[in-house]
């Protein structure tokens, strides 16, 4: 049994790796969602105040809930590709659409459980974040479900909390890094065509145009590459935790189980509570301006 989480360096080389030798079905997996992504750029300039399009409005709202769902199919799909180690991108997808509605209730699971950290303090509920951060791997990976999910997550990551946030930290910062160059260069591009004078900053040229050029590549960029890879590096990282503990007792899963529970219900009834209050308080408000 190992005793020491994969370092960073070698959890991006090994992302890298099965990303390239894998892109064929990588990107068979993510060209739904960026299509969708596409279509609503495209789309998007042409519903403005001087436009109040409702048919176009609705068509907006659709092509984004696609887009949403497919994201979830899709980051279900890669999953299942780093596990089964690339398997055809149909096979992957079909996991994708059997496990669409248990993904979505982990992840309601793990924003209620957050949301009574959350109510504590902040940083109870962003401890309770990273803990919970390994249940969709292990929907995913180990076919659990609910709350089992979320209990293993936090079994596995519990005494690796900072080892853990470090590398999704480095991830981050990387992607940032990414997004940012690109912004950089677009903005380069744009003060040349007015001879970099600000003065100049709102007559630039095809600026419609070098805006969609914008969406597109900031789309691919997202869902090509940063959402991959990003999807690959944390399912390598959730399979050296679970390299580095046995599997859990049943005692030991229920302790766990109280306690996320405790939190899920805090994070259902406080809100309501709150809710209610201020509801309450504003009725009580304005009954007393009214008299």
């Amino acid at each position: 049994m190992e005793t020491k989480i994969i370092s960073s360096g070698a959890l991006l080389k090994n992302a890298l790796s099965f990303y390239k030798t894998h892109f064929g079905t990588v990107a068979a997996i993510v060209i739904v969602p960026f299509t969708l992504h596409l279509i609503n750029a495209f789309l998007s300039p042409y519903l403005n105040e001087n436009n109040p399009n409702v048919g176009l409005a609705l068509i907006l709202m659709l092509v984004g809930i696609l887009a949403s769902i497919s994201l979830f199919i899709a980051i279900i799909a890669l999953l299942n590709t780093v596990k089964q180690n690339g398997p055809p991108a149909s096979q992957s997808y079909g996991v994708g659409f059997k496990l669409f509605f248990p993904f979505i209730w982990v992840v309601i699971l793990m924003a209620f459980v957050q949301t009574g950290g959350l109510v504590l303090l902040v940083i109870p509920g962003l401890y309770l974040g990273v803990l919970l951060g390994m249940s969709l791997y292990m929907m995913v990976a180990e076919d659990r479900r609910g709350l089992s999910a979320l209990v293993h997550s936090w079994y596995y990551v519990r005494g690796y909390w900072w080892a853990v946030v470090g590398r999704l930290l480095l991830f981050m910062l990387i992607a940032i890094l990414v997004m940012l160059a690109a912004i950089a260069i677009f903005m380069v591009v744009g003060l040349a065509t007015i001879g970099f004078d600000l003065s100049q900053i709102n007559n630039i040229p095809n600026a419609s145009a070098l805006t969609l050029a914008g969406d597109v590549i900031f789309n691919f960029l997202y869902d090509f590459i940063l959402l991959p890879i990003g999807a690959i590096y944390s399912y390598l990282m959730y399979q050296s935790l679970k390299t580095l503990k046995p599997v859990p007792m049943p005692e030991e899963e229920k302790k766990i189980k109280r306690k996320i529970v405790t939190f899920l219900i805090i994070g259902l009834v406080v809100p309501v509570l709150l809710g209610i209050l201020f509801t309450a308080g504003l009725a009580q408000l304005i009954l007393f301006l009214s008299k």
